[in-house]
């Protein structure tokens, strides 16, 4: 196996960034859940739940085509990714999340009317 050098670079409340060359980053997900300003606690496989769900979401956005910073998982806490204006990641983050819950939202509705229209109609 090779061992890459990295640097940190951010250190954030979920997740550690560390700069693997000029184009790629590591992405560590961290147990540490922030109760208020004072207090963090450790949650055992917080990390590990972020990592399967952030690339299952950036899955599905690679399914309609969308670009995203996402290149592979590595391991159960690791992703690496493309070194993108992290600030951007960050600030659009919860808005993209938003987007892919209303439409996962709105497909399920469809497909429930769908039923309830082939329930009446049969």
């Amino acid at each position: 196996m090779v061992r890459l050098s990295k640097e940190k670079i951010f250190e954030g409340n979920s997740k550690i960034i560390y700069r693997i060359d000029e184009y790629t980053l590591i992405q560590f997900f961290k147990d540490d859940m922030r109760i208020n300003a004072e207090k963090v606690i450790q949650v055992s496989g917080k990390g590990v739940l972020n990592n399967v769900i952030s690339n299952y979401i950036f899955k599905r956005v690679s399914m309609v085509g969308i670009n995203h910073h996402l290149i592979q998982k590595i391991n159960m806490r690791e992703q690496l990714i493309y070194a993108l204006l992290i600030l951007f990641q960050l600030k659009y983050a919860s808005l993209i999340l938003l987007l892919v819950d209303m439409l996962v939202n709105l497909a399920l509705k469809m497909v429930t009317y769908l039923i309830l229209l082939l329930l009446v109609l049969w």
